[in-house]
């Protein structure tokens, strides 16, 4: 809950070395309470898919696989397990293992079997280094050069999709759901988190909305009143005339007023029928903040 203190300014003359004048705040007589909470936004993680465009936020490898280099060599599959672990990536390192995953991708987007170089396959070889760098980053935080090179290789994968999104959306559509992307492009206008300003922003929102609601709960009580109007009115109208007439004076109310007034009464009458008011006894438009 915020409280806000309206206060007004007075200046008075003082006695002071030429014309001076001083401030005196003088707090008003109320305290306007206003239902606002503000809290500041929690600061996103680097493996946010906001920040990333990555739904995976690390790179999953299998350490027992063998190099593409050595897989189908037959001399190696007449060995044993012993010798056959030794060309696994458990002894050779993961950095193999990254070599063989952007492999993989890249023969999963490529447009023909010598296509190294399309834009496709930059993405791919981008998505499987910067999940590398956030598994990295997830074991040791504080690595910034490895935090530079992630924030430089979104930056340049964000370019490459923004291109092909702009000249071959169907198939920047299918990219991403290869590999499991998500596009936030960069706003435009970038504004500052100001607790002062995101007050005001809330407290002209919660007075607009007060406002609405307190005119719809009046336009509501309006329409229930309505029909007892509209009887009255008819009743008014068919007995004045009446008496016009007992009086032997010229009646100013004919029957096609009469009539009218009639067919707006059954009119609204219809009218609640199809849309019955629900009346909120809980709530009085004359009640205040």
């Amino acid at each position: 809950m915020m409280a806000f203190y309206v206060k007004s300014c007075v200046l008075l003359p003082s006695s002071f070395r030429g014309c001076i004048y001083s401030s005196l705040l003088i707090p008003a007589r109320g305290l306007i309470k206003m239902p606002i909470e503000w809290k500041r936004p929690e600061r996103l993680e680097f493996s946010d898919p906001i920040l990333t465009g990555d739904c995976v936020n690390r790179l999953e490898v299998d350490m027992n696989n063998l190099p593409i280099a050595v897989e189908q060599s037959k001399e190696l599959e007449k060995c044993n397990d012993l010798v056959k672990k030794l060309f696994s990536f458990h002894f050779l390192g993961r950095k193999y293992a990254v070599k063989r995953a952007v492999t993989e991708a890249t023969e999963s987007v490529q447009n023909h079997k010598y296509d190294i170089n399309s834009i496709e396959v930059l993405i791919a070889q981008k998505t499987v280094r910067i999940r590398n760098l956030m598994e990295h980053l997830s074991i040791t935080p504080y690595d910034r050069p490895a935090r530079a090179r992630l924030n430089h290789l979104i930056r340049r994968r964000r370019r490459h999709l923004r291109h092909i999104r702009y000249y071959d959306y169907k198939r920047y559509e299918w990219l991403l759901e290869k590999l499991d992307l998500i596009y936030t492009p960069i706003p435009e206008v970038c504004e500052f988190v100001e607790r002062k300003k995101s007050i005001r922003k809330l407290a002209d929102k919660y007075c607009e909305d007060y406002k609405t609601r307190k005119l719809d709960e009046y336009r509501q009580s309006l329409m229930e009143k309505r029909t007892d109007f509209l009887r009255d009115k008819v009743e008014s109208l068919k007995w004045m005339r009446q008496e016009e007439i007992d009086c032997g004076v010229e009646s100013t109310i004919s029957e096609t007023d009469i009539k009218e007034a009639e067919e707006k009464l059954e009119k609204h009458l219809k009218e609640l029928q199809s849309k019955p008011i629900v009346k909120d006894e809980s709530r009085n438009i004359l009640t205040d903040m």
